[in-house]
């Protein structure tokens, strides 16, 4: 079990877009819903986009970060939310309702989930299918643990959505699980959402 410090999403209007500034300035994530358009104020370290940051963007399918330049938000992140996200994020919103600060240390415990193992799609590298083979391990890429879609294999998955390698809540290759499945953070919205599923 970890601690994990995640980003708060909240709510202004536009008058209050001060708090807004505010509120991401500590690494929360803000969302100004002005009449015709809506944007994300995210935080931003030094040009970068945080992790959790990062994977929230990913996870809403939206690009097209702009650094702000001037005034009062100036280094903060700027995202145009498209009006078919909005009623996502604000249900977001309203589930981060219950935490007064800008940040909040979740306590996870990945073991006790798992569910970020089941009804996933987890694309494979050529790095993934070398790391087999060179442990030996070359039959973790056959049609038994593969699946081959349009060019793109994945991990295959079981009729119930949970992945081949999965027993119990614990990872049967975790040395030796795919690049993607090392790099998606505990705490992330995807996380979350997945987690929120099981309650």
């Amino acid at each position: 079990m970890s601690d994990v410090l995640r980003p708060v999403w909240r709510t202004y209007d536009p008058r209050f877009e001060a708090n807004a500034i505010a509120h991401a300035r500590a690494g929360g994530h803000a969302v100004v819903r002005a009449e015709a358009r809506w944007w994300l104020l995210l935080p931003s370290d030094e040009g970068m986009i945080p992790e959790l940051t990062a994977w929230a963007m990913l996870d809403l399918g939206v690009g097209g970060f702009d650094e702000v330049e001037s005034g009062p938000a100036a280094g903060l992140l700027k995202v145009m939310l498209p009006k078919r996200l909005r009623e996502h994020v604000m249900d977001w919103c309203e589930r981060d309702a219950e935490h007064p600060a800008p940040l909040v240390a979740e306590a996870l415990d990945c073991r006790a989930c798992a569910m970020c193992c089941r009804k996933n799609r987890v694309l494979l590298e050529a790095d993934d299918e070398a790391r087999w083979a060179e442990a030996g391990r070359a039959e973790l890429s056959t049609e038994a643990f593969v699946r081959e879609s349009n060019g793109r294999r994945t991990l295959r998955v079981l009729r119930g959505g949970d992945c081949v390698h999965l027993v119990g809540n614990d990872c049967g290759i975790y040395a030796l699980r795919p690049d993607n499945c090392r790099a998606f953070p505990a705490g992330s919205e995807g996380c979350l959402g997945a987690r929120a599923e099981v309650r």
